[in-house]
C-alpha cells in the first residue's frame, strides 16, 4: 500500500509540473503574437512598426514612414550581422536606425533597426529591401522565424 500512495503523489506532482508548463507555453505564444503589435522600442519617441493583414507599415522616430506590401515580398531573410553603410534619409534618433539607408551590397533600403542590435530582418522586394530588428537579437530572430511562417501559410511566399 504505501507504495500506491507514492505513485499517486508522484502523478499529481506530474500533473501540476505539465499544468506549469502548458501555462508557460501559453505565455510565451501570447508574447510572441503580442510583439508585432508592441511599439518597436520601449522609447516613447521611438519607432514602431505595425503588422497589419497585408502590409507591414514602419513609422520612423521623425514622423515618416515605409510600407512593405508582403504581396510584393520575394524573400526574407535572417542575417546575424549587418553593414548598415549609412543614412541617406533620416538617420538615428531614440536608438533607431531610421529611413532611406545606402550600403554596398544593397544600395538604398529602407531601415528601422535598433542600434544595439547586430542581426537584422531582411525582406526583399523587387524595387528595395527593408531592415528591421526588435528588442534583442534573440528577439529579433524569433520575430524572423514567425513572419517567415506566416509569409509562407498565407501564400506570400513559396519558400
Amino acid at each position: 500500500m504505501p507504495r500506491t500512495i507514492g505513485v499517486e503523489k508522484e502523478m499529481d506532482e506530474a500533473r501540476q509540473r505539465q499544468k506549469r508548463g502548458f501555462r508557460l507555453q501559453i505565455i510565451l505564444i501570447l508574447v510572441l503574437c503580442l510583439v508585432p503589435a508592441l511599439a518597436l522600442f520601449r522609447d516613447a519617441g521611438a519607432s514602431a512598426f505595425n503588422w497589419q493583414s497585408d502590409r507591414l507599415t514602419l513609422t520612423y522616430p521623425d514622423g515618416t514612414g515605409a510600407e512593405l506590401l508582403y504581396a510584393d515580398v520575394l524573400s526574407v531573410e535572417y542575417r546575424d550581422t549587418f553593414d548598415f553603410g549609412s543614412s541617406v534619409t533620416g538617420g538615428t534618433m531614440d536608438k533607431c536606425r531610421y529611413g532611406l539607408w545606402h550600403n554596398g551590397e544593397f544600395g538604398d533600403y529602407q531601415s528601422c533597426c535598433h542600434v544595439d542590435i547586430p542581426g537584422c530582418i531582411v525582406f526583399t522586394t523587387k524595387d528595395t529591401r527593408f531592415v528591421v530588428s526588435y528588442e534583442s537579437a534573440d528577439t529579433t530572430r524569433a520575430l524572423y522565424e514567425s513572419v517567415r511562417d506566416t509569409l509562407l501559410q498565407e501564400g506570400y511566399l513559396t519558400d
